[in-house]
């Protein structure tokens, strides 16, 4: 297999490549960690005996209660792992933009936050008039120096 090499611009374009996707998906994932701990936190509920596991059978039912309940909790037990492993992913995805956010101030963490996060980096001139900006040149300046400072400092 041939080695591939790319120059230090192309590496620093693919890093600042890298943060605006992880900024855009950081709503996303926000709602998705928030889902996920809601459905581990029901499937805790039920796991604790909460909630009945299986109804009991009667003769001929096909399988005892006892083997019913003992496949619903396994099943239950892998779900519940396959949505931690998730949450965890998610988790690192989240922790990673707020460390981010955390390293921008002022201007800058607005303007990321405004326009980028919670505007999907839609409606540039309203967001610059929101943010108190001449026009979106000046935002954009603002949110580039922001991936700047993310990448200086990360």
């Amino acid at each position: 297999m041939k080695q591939i090499s790319i120059s230090a611009g192309e590496a620093q374009n693919l890093k600042r490549q890298h943060v605006k996707h992880e900024l855009l998906d950081y709503r996303y994932y926000c709602h998705r960690q928030e889902w996920l701990s809601e459905k581990i936190a029901r499937l805790d509920y039920k796991l604790s005996g909460a909630v009945s596991a299986a109804p009991i059978t009667g003769s001929g039912g096909g399988c005892s209660a006892v083997s019913a309940k003992d496949s619903w909790i396994t099943t239950a037990l892998a779900e519940q792992e396959e949505l931690l492993d998730e949450k965890r992913a998610v988790d690192r995805h989240v922790n990673q933009v707020n460390a981010w956010l955390d390293i921008l101030e002022g201007e800058y963490r607005k303007a990321i936050y405004t326009y980028v996060i919670v505007n999907n980096c839609n409606n540039a001139d309203e967001c610059s008039k929101e943010l108190g900006l001449k026009n979106s040149k000046a935002l954009f300046r603002a949110i580039e120096r922001a991936i700047s400072t993310i990448l200086e400092k990360n």
